[in-house]
């Protein structure tokens, strides 16, 4: 009885999300926002480290969120005082990603 109490959670599966190397199929799709095609699945960056300037394992995020089709960063001035806006611009460059009009790719 105690073992199960202390057993992990078994966590939902999704079939072919990720198939492959390919970018998902729901990832696949884009919607408009005026001007903008992104996306319907973003990435937030309100929790990324801002003790510093570029961090390998946000380059890494960012890289890998771009592979599965995410073009769309979340970020504010308000999280960490521009704090977050710098290290996403940063690791961005980092990750020889760039940000425009089709977001980030």
């Amino acid at each position: 009885a105690l073992q199960n109490l202390f057993s992990p959670p078994k966590l939902p599966s999704f079939p072919g999300l990720i198939s492959g190397g390919n970018t998902p199929a729901p990832l696949q799709k884009r919607i408009q926002l005026g001007t903008l095609s992104v996306s319907p699945m973003g990435l937030g960056t309100l929790n990324l480290p801002i003790n510093k300037e570029i961090d390998d394992e946000t380059t890494q995020v960012l890289k890998t969120a771009s592979e599965l089709g995410i073009n769309f960063a979340d970020t504010a001035e308000a999280y960490g005082f521009g704090k977050s806006e710098t290290m996403t611009r940063n690791c961005l460059r980092d990750a020889n990603l760039e940000v425009g009009d089709n977001g980030m790719n």
